[in-house]
């Protein structure tokens, strides 16, 4: 039942952004929300999450490359996109932005971030941000998200008992994918310390081999700097992605410093923006945001959802929000939710409930 509401909800959403964007209704939507806002687009992953050979964590795919292109061409109609050294230049020196400015930003510094999105952001002479979990980029295996899901994926067992959830349906199909869901948001919950025993754990319930050391999935510091050639700027992400209020003081602090070390050693940048590893307001506190301005940065990006008035960066320029794009929005739904037209679909949705 709670499965064919969200169904339900879910095409009424398509059918309602399919209207707004056939009938031009988003263009009086943003007129009406005027040009002053600054949209920041958080993106991961730009592949094909349904490769039936796809063993990693599907939610932080952000588009396939086909679709990652089609949204570029509807912000290319629609937005201004700036860098961020124009958006840092706005905070410190009130250097104007254009209407509608928009930034298109990346978490985690993935491969296919270097493979896939680059070469489309370069044919629309775009510029763009990734944050790079800079430890990554001398061992490029993969973090602790898509170690679980190579576990999931390739397990036989269609019964496991799981750390923190207990004895798990995991047929394959849905039932494995809303187990596998489960325990990874379940993990993220608990100390960092914990995490790596919870996940060998649930490795040998589901009798899988661990993960081969020859899995790459971030970019190098070579590919970073070819980046940065590009007008694609690389920024600090942590040096091993903690969730900052799950640590305490003096590893914020390495992890701030070191991250930003890196950033200015390997690519010549200064450092000067962060993006918080996860970002919702339970992953960050006020003791994390004064340890990031201590650090030195300027700006810091949360995953706190909407966009923001040009007018009021300044005086959150170390917690901007941003907009998370993910590989099930159909071009209509990433208009919808770049537009600011995200209350209108709430109350239609509330009104045919």
């Amino acid at each position: 039942m709670l499965e064919d509401r969200f169904k339900n909800s879910k095409r009424k959403s398509q059918i309602l952004a399919s209207a707004l964007l056939r009938t031009d209704a988003l263009k009086l939507v943003n007129a009406f929300r005027g040009s002053n806002r600054l949209t920041v687009l958080a993106y991961h992953r730009i592949e094909d999450p349904f490769a039936p050979d796809f063993p990693f964590y599907r939610p932080n795919v952000s588009a396939s490359p086909e679709m990652f292109n089609r949204q570029m061409d509807y912000i290319a109609e629609h937005f201004n996109v700036i860098s961020l050294t124009q958006l840092a230049d706005f905070v410190d020196h009130s250097e104007p932005l254009p209407p509608s400015p928009l930034l298109i930003t990346f978490d985690d510094g993935y491969i296919d971030t270097y493979q896939n999105a680059a070469p489309i952001l370069c044919a629309h002479n775009f510029p763009a941000v990734v944050f790079l979990v800079t430890g990554r980029m001398t061992n490029p295996t993969p973090l602790w998200w898509d170690e679980v899901s190579y576990y999931f994926f390739h397990s036989t067992k269609t019964v496991v008992h799981l750390p923190l959830l207990g004895e798990c349906d995991i047929t394959p199909g849905p039932a494995r994918a809303r187990v596998s869901e489960a325990f990874i948001q379940a993990i993220k919950h608990i100390p960092d310390v914990w995490k790596l025993k919870a996940i060998e754990n649930a490795r040998v319930g589901l009798r899988v081999d661990p993960m081969p050391d020859n899995i790459e999935l971030f970019m190098t510091w070579n590919q970073a700097r070819e980046l940065v050639a590009n007008g694609i700027s690389c920024q600090a992400h942590t040096v091993t992605h903690p969730i900052l209020s799950r640590i305490d003081a003096a590893e914020i602090r390495w992890q701030l410093m070191q991250s930003r070390f890196d950033i200015e050693r390997e690519t010549g940048q200064p450092g000067i923006a962060f993006a918080y590893p996860n970002g919702t307001p339970a992953d960050y506190n006020a003791a994390s945001v004064s340890a990031i301005k201590e650090a030195g940065f300027r700006l810091s990006f949360t995953y706190t959802q909407g966009a923001i008035q040009v007018d009021h960066v300044r005086k959150c320029n170390l917690e901007i929000p941003r907009i998370h794009i993910g590989f099930r929005d159909t071009l209509e739904i990433f208009a919808m939710k770049i537009t600011g037209a995200r209350a209108l679909q709430a109350q239609s949705l509330l009104k045919g409930a």
